[in-house]
């Protein structure tokens, strides 16, 4: 049976430790490299979570990171380089996921009279997923888009 975790990271090392024996593979997401930015973009900082990321990775227990994309916020091309650079590093790193953002949650919203948050940002065309997903593979990484 293969367990797989989906997650960003953020959470004490020692609980990480001890799901690591059960673990077959991790979906892991990383928003935005630069600190600052992550800071503003998630609220907390990203240490803990690129900390993880190199412990899961010296484990050898095999990751997919997952870049969700939204235009404007964590789009850029230096973004997706400075990842593509730290993640190049995890020795067992499978493929770098692209994740845009959909708006197929909306209906939803309106059916509970709530407001949407992400509406009025673009959806990322499908050229410019093609440019991104290049990108990735130009670091010699694996890069599939999703969704």
């Amino acid at each position: 049976m293969s367990v797989g975790v989906d997650t960003c990271g953020y959470i004490p090392s020692e609980n990480l430790e001890l799901t690591l024996p059960y673990v077959s593979f991790f979906l892991w997401d990383i928003k935005v490299m630069d600190e600052q930015r992550h800071k503003e973009f998630a609220g907390v900082s990203n240490r803990r979570i690129l900390d993880n990321l190199n412990l899961v990775a010296k484990r050898n227990v095999p990751i997919y990171i997952r870049m969700p994309l939204i235009s404007g916020y964590n789009d850029s091309k230096e973004n997706i380089k400075v990842t593509c650079e730290f993640v190049r590093g995890l020795t067992s790193l499978v493929e770098v996921d692209l994740l845009p953002l959909h708006h197929l949650g909306m209906a939803r919203y309106a059916s509970l009279d709530r407001d949407y948050p992400m509406a009025g940002i673009p959806l990322l065309p499908d050229n410019v997923l093609q440019d991104m997903k290049r990108l990735v593979e130009s670091y010699g990484l694996n890069c599939s888009i999703i969704g």
